[in-house]
């Protein structure tokens, strides 16, 4: 969450627990997640999270 400010580690550790739980195949296959009660913000929410996965993953 945008808010919390996550660390590289732990952002990792989130992708990593997501992909061990749901697969790739089945996460490529997702298509569009929900975005709950603010749809509307569903852009910069996706926005920032790309930008703090790859930050995260070009730390590493």
């Amino acid at each position: 969450m945008r808010s919390q400010q996550p660390t590289p580690e732990l952002i990792r550790a989130a992708v990593t627990a997501t992909v061990d739980r749901s697969g790739r195949t089945r996460l490529r296959r997702a298509g569009r997640p929900g975005f709950g009660e603010h749809p509307d913000c569903a852009l910069g929410r996706m926005q920032w999270a790309r930008t703090a996965v790859r930050r995260a993953y070009a730390a590493a």
